[in-house]
C-alpha cells in the first residue's frame, strides 16, 4: 500500500507489515526499512521518511548512514568485551569474577566506541570500581 513521497506499507502473506521508503540515490532505486506496523505509527513512519529524504537531498545515502550506525554499535566496549570474554578459556570461578568486572565496566564505558576510550577514561572507570570497596576491582 502506497502512502506518499516513497513511503509504502509492505504487507507479507504471513500478515507482517513493514514500512519501507523507496528512493533513488545516484540513479539507482533503493529501499530503506522504517519499522513494523503497528509498532511504528503512520506519523512516525512519515517522520522517518522525511529525515531520510533530507539526507538524500544532502547527497547522503540513508542506507549507508544506517550501516555506519550499526558498525559503530558493534565497536562499543561492551560488544568487544563480550566477544573477547566468550573466547577466553577461563575456569568457571574465574569467568564469573571477570564477567562481574566487565559488568561494572560496561556500566561506566560500555556504550563508548573502543576507538574513543583513552587511558584516562579507562583509569577513571577502573578507579570508580575500585572505590566501591569490593573485590570486583581485582581481576583474576
Amino acid at each position: 500500500m502506497s502512502d506518499e513521497r516513497g513511503l509504502v506499507l509492505l504487507i507479507q502473506p504471513s500478515g507482517a507489515r513493514w514500512w519501507r521508503l523507496r528512493y533513488r540515490f545516484e540513479g539507482r532505486e533503493q529501499a530503506l526499512s522504517l519499522g513494523t506496523y503497528p509498532d511504528v505509527s503512520l506519523k512516525q513512519a512519515r517522520d522517518r521518511r522525511d529525515a531520510a529524504r533530507k539526507l538524500v537531498a544532502d547527497n547522503i545515502n540513508p542506507s549507508e548512514v544506517r550501516q555506519e550506525e550499526r558498525r559503530r554499535l558493534r565497536d562499543t566496549f561492551e560488544a568487544v568485551a563480550k566477544e573477547w570474554a566468550s573466547q577466553q578459556p577461563w575456569a568457571p570461578v574465574t569467568r564469573t569474577k571477570n564477567e562481574r568486572v566487565l559488568k561494572y565496566l560496561n556500566a561506566e564505558i560500555g556504550t563508548r566506541p573502543v576507538s574513543k576510550i583513552t587511558t584516562a577514561v579507562a583509569y577513571d572507570a577502573l578507579k570508580k570500581i575500585s572505590e566501591r570497596g569490593s573485590d570486583v576491582g581485582q581481576m583474576a
